[in-house]
């Protein structure tokens, strides 16, 4: 028998938690979940929680990344994060996004500066619902769709992409208070870093052994 993504991740918390002789802080990236599902895991013993979205904007969603537009519809996603900030509270719920997906053909932003604003929209739209929006830049995996378009190696997003999009998160954390109630080890940083030096457009490619 096929066990669900949820019924593995539950059977994972409840293992580990009954064989450690203590307590411990276990945080889970997945798909959305239902409700019920969420509060299977917080009382299995799971801590935190994030969502690996990809992208907020609502257009290219279905369009993008259709495997999660099918497991649920996007207005589905959105209100899974909000239950699932009412069963493990503030600042314990993450969103991950890929920063500068939405400039990928055929379907993307023609502009960096039009993408920037739809990914501020997604960012602001998660911290004001106590959801903390972490990003990890783009890289092409082995066998990704996108690669088998020349024309996409011209579309990554430039570094102002980023200083705009981290300036304009910094301002929105700072005005909902989020860094007080976020939960420092729900999202590594080292995550997003290291997708930089992998994958077939990472900076391995161009610049060598940095």
């Amino acid at each position: 028998k096929t066990e669900t993504e949820a019924s593995v991740n539950l059977r994972f918390v409840e293992q580990l938690n009954s064989a450690l002789p203590y307590k411990t802080d276990m945080k889970l990236a997945a798909e959305a979940l239902p409700r019920r599902e969420l509060e299977r895991l917080k009382d299995a013993g799971l801590s935190a929680i994030l969502f690996q979205m990809e992208l907020f904007d609502e257009h290219l969603f279905p369009l993008m990344v259709p495997g999660k537009a099918k497991h649920m519809k996007r207005e589905e996603w959105l209100e899974a994060f909000q239950n699932a900030v009412e069963v493990f509270g503030v600042g314990n719920v993450g969103a991950k996004f890929v920063g500068g997906l939405t400039l990928q053909g055929p379907h993307g932003y023609k502009t960096w500066q039009e993408a920037r604003d739809s990914h501020m929209q997604g960012d602001q739209w998660m911290i004001r619902h106590g959801v903390f929006p972490a990003m990890a830049p783009l890289r092409w995996a082995p066998g990704s769709p996108f690669s088998r378009d020349p024309a996409n190696r011209d579309r990554f997003a430039p570094t102002e992409y980023y200083l705009d999009l981290m300036l304009a998160h910094h301002a929105a954390m700072k005005e909902y208070g989020l860094y007080d109630k976020l939960d420092k080890l729900l999202y590594c940083g080292l995550c997003c870093s290291a997708s930089l030096y992998v994958g077939e457009m990472g900076i391995m490619e161009f610049a060598g052994d940095v």
